[in-house]
């Protein structure tokens, strides 16, 4: 289902950027480590993290320029060359805060262009303002991945803000 939003015009398995977020598993749960990576069209990212992490738990933290971050459902301890797939099922991210997109496949909720952790009219009317310019390249506010911010676009804020999202976490 994932294209190549990053430069459609000359199509490659590279879709978008992600960033992994490494959070203690207990209280405040502040964020230790992050590193940023290419999602590939498959669903696949790969994330580089120093070897001090390797047998420590830590929550995972998926964040993406205009979806909801999702947060794994219980701290992970990571060992080296360790695999987290969240989309094989909702209960992998906490609170199951993500969106089923096909049978057995869930992903990111889309449309939290400001990152304020709700997807809500704020959200909506920048976009809305936005398609009065007609933007065109890689931003954070087209949320189809056409590389266009257009009435496509705050549709799916439309959508997902009826359903009142935040981002879930400990």
């Amino acid at each position: 289902m994932m294209k190549s939003t990053i430069n459609p015009s000359a199509p490659t398995t590279d879709c978008d950027t992600l960033i992994l977020q490494l959070a203690q598993s207990t209280s405040p749960f502040t964020v230790l480590f992050a590193d940023t990576a290419i999602l590939q069209t498959n669903g696949n990212a790969q994330f580089f993290f120093p070897a001090a992490v390797s047998g420590n738990s830590y929550y995972l933290i998926v964040k993406h320029r205009n979806a909801l971050k999702v947060w794994s459902a219980n701290a992970v301890t990571l060992t080296n060359g360790f695999s987290f797939d969240f989309s094989t099922a909702a209960n992998k991210a906490y609170l199951s805060n993500q969106k089923l997109l096909e049978t057995g496949v869930h992903g990111l909720y889309s449309g939290d262009v400001n990152q304020d952790g709700s997807i809500n009219n704020v959200d909506f009317t920048a976009v809305e303002n936005l398609t009065q310019n007609n933007p065109a390249g890689y931003h954070s506010h087209d949320l189809t991945g056409d590389h266009l911010i257009e009435s496509a676009d705050y549709s799916l804020i439309e959508n997902n803000s009826m359903l009142l999202l935040n981002v879930a976490h400990p």
